[in-house]
């Protein structure tokens, strides 16, 4: 399952894994993408709209994926990219910390326990390069990214013995 669906580097990943046409495809975020290069691949591709930034409806989507055929690995590759020298602008720090900190990290913590309960699943956390190296052009994305990556590395370790994998992947 993907959690970013209009993710351009997600849907290159998943585009890229090597699976028999068995697999169900998850996307799930506001908008559905072109499900044209994945209908071949994937025994079925099913699009679930989901605001990241809505707790319950994060919850439900995630049981809802869950109930009905558990999947073995999951992405998180949603994010938001502040807009340049908008440090100062209040409203745009609180979105990007909102989005990239605390709701992916709800996320992670609801997809890791769903996978806990089934004691297998693979999780990829779609960090960056600016979560440990911020720069003065995104210190404000580097900081939100530093958060779930910080969070991720710690529950992989905590879960690590139970069948359930998380790697972070620090792009850039």
């Amino acid at each position: 399952m993907l959690f970013g669906s209009t993710s351009e580097i997600g849907l290159e990943v998943v585009k890229e894994l090597d699976v028999d046409n068995l697999y169900i495809l998850y996307l799930v975020g506001r908008e559905i993408p072109d499900l044209q290069p994945f209908t071949e691949k994937y025994a079925e591709v099913c699009f679930l709209k989901c605001d990241f930034l809505d707790a319950a409806m994060v919850t439900q989507v995630v049981a809802e994926i869950f109930s009905k055929n558990p999947p073995d690995i999951a992405l998180l590759a949603a994010g938001v990219l502040p807009p340049e020298n908008s440090e100062l602008d209040s409203e745009s720090v609180a979105k990007t910390v909102e989005f990239n900190s605390l709701a992916m990290i709800r996320l992670l913590s609801h997809v890791t326990k769903e996978f806990l309960e089934n004691k297998i699943g693979t999780i990829l956390v779609f960090s960056s390069v600016a979560a440990q190296r911020p720069r003065l052009k995104n210190f404000t994305y580097g900081a939100s990214k530093s958060a779930l990556d910080f969070y991720a590395v710690g529950l992989a370790h905590k879960v690590s013995m139970q069948g359930v994998n998380i790697k972070v992947l620090r792009l850039g």
